[in-house]
C-alpha cells in the first residue's frame, strides 16, 4: 500500500528532520498547492513549469510516487481567468489547460484529482462554482476525457471532502460517478479526503467504502488528517494531553484498519496525510484553529497517532 505525504516542500527543504521524515516513512507525494492552477498557469500563456518540476524531482530522486492534485478545482482559479467572459474564450483556457498539463507531465504524473469538491454540501447537487456557472455541468466529463486523452495510462480521480459522513452529499456524488460511468466518462478512482474529527462515525465510513469498491472505483484517502477539537464545540481540548492522544490513536488505527479491510488489494491506491506534522498543517494555519491533527507533533517527534497507524498496517 502507497503512504503518502502531501507537503510544501520549500517548508521541507530547510528541516532536515521533517525532510528526512518524508522521505523515510512515505512513498507518495502530493503536492499541497504547488500544483494547482494558480501555480501553474498564474498568467494567461506563462506556465510555470518550475512548481510542478520540484516535485517530479524530488519524487523521482526518492523513489516516490507522485500524485497529480488537482487541475480543476473552484479555489484556486488564477484572476485572469475570472476576468474572461467569453464562454468560448474560457472554453480553450480550460482545455488546452488540462491538455497541455497533464500531456506535459504524461512520464511523471500517473495519478490525478482530474476535478475537485464539485459536489454541494447540501440539496443534492453541483456545487455552482466558477466553473458550473461558466461551462455548466459538462465540464466535469470533459476534464475527464480531456484528461485521459493527454495520459491514457494515468489513473483518474474525483476528489471530493465529507463523503465519510454527510450522506446527502455521497448520496449526490455516487449519483454523478455512475452517470459518467454509463457515459463511458474515464473515472477510475475516488479521493475520499477525510478531514476528520476524533468522533468520525466508522459506521457511515464503512458503508462509503463499500459503495466505491462495490462500482470497482480505485480508492484513494487523499487528506487525512484528524482534529481532537470537533468543530461544533469550542474546544474540548485546551492542551494536547493524553487523552487527546490516546483518542487520536485510536482513530487513526480505526480508519486505516478499516480501510484495509473493506478496500480490496488491486483497488486501494493508498493513504495520504495532509501534512504529517502539526508544524505546518492547515487545520492551524489556514483554518486557524487550536488543534494537533497530524502524526509528528511540531517537533517532528512521533506521536501515539503514528503508532495507531503503523499498527493498523502492520496487522
Amino acid at each position: 500500500t502507497y503512504i503518502g505525504a502531501a507537503v510544501t516542500l520549500e517548508k521541507i527543504k530547510d528541516d532536515s528532520s521533517a525532510y528526512r521524515i518524508l522521505v523515510t516513512d512515505f512513498n507518495s507525494l502530493t503536492a499541497e498547492n504547488a500544483m494547482k492552477m494558480r501555480s501553474i498557469l498564474p498568467e494567461r500563456g506563462k506556465y510555470q513549469w518550475a512548481n510542478a518540476e520540484q516535485y517530479i524531482a524530488f519524487a523521482k530522486q526518492h523513489h516516490m510516487r507522485l500524485h497529480g492534485h488537482t487541475l480543476i478545482w473552484h479555489e484556486s482559479i488564477p484572476e485572469w481567468i475570472k476576468q474572461i467572459h467569453d464562454t468560448a474564450e474560457l472554453h480553450t483556457v480550460f482545455r488546452d489547460y488540462i491538455t497541455t498539463y497533464v500531456s506535459k507531465t504524461r512520464e511523471d504524473v500517473l495519478g490525478w484529482d482530474v476535478v475537485n469538491e464539485a459536489i454541494a454540501d447540501s440539496g443534492g447537487g453541483f456545487r455552482r462554482s466558477f466553473w458550473y456557472n461558466t461551462l455548466g455541468e459538462p465540464y466535469i466529463a470533459e476534464a475527464f476525457f480531456l484528461a485521459n486523452q493527454a495520459n491514457p495510462h494515468a489513473l483518474l480521480f474525483y476528489n471530493e471532502y465529507g463523503l465519510e459522513e454527510n450522506e446527502e452529499k455521497l448520496a449526490a456524488t455516487l449519483q454523478m460517478i455512475d452517470r459518467l460511468t454509463r457515459q463511458g466518462v474515464p473515472v477510475h478512482g475516488i479521493g475520499m479526503q477525510m478531514h476528520i474529527t476524533i468522533d468520525m462515525d466508522m459506521g457511515k465510513y464503512r458503508k462509503a467504502l463499500r459503495e466505491f469498491v462495490k462500482r470497482g472505483l480505485m480508492v484513494h484517502l487523499s487528506e487525512l488528517d484528524i482534529r481532537v477539537n470537533p468543530d461544533r464545540e469550542k474546544e474540548r481540548f485546551k492542551h494536547f494531553n493524553y487523552v487527546a492522544a490516546k483518542l487520536q490513536k485510536d482513530k487513526y488505527y480505526e480508519v486505516v484498519k478499516t480501510y484495509l479491510e473493506e478496500v480490496p488489494r488491486n483497488q486501494q491506491y493508498g493513504i495520504t496525510l495532509w501534512g504529517f506534522s502539526d508544524a505546518h498543517s492547515w487545520i492551524i494555519h489556514h483554518l486557524k484553529k487550536n488543534d494537533w491533527p497530524c502524526i509528528y507533533d511540531a517537533r517532528m517527534r512521533r506521536k501515539p497517532a503514528y503508532n495507531g497507524m503503523w499498527k493498523a498496517l502492520s496487522e
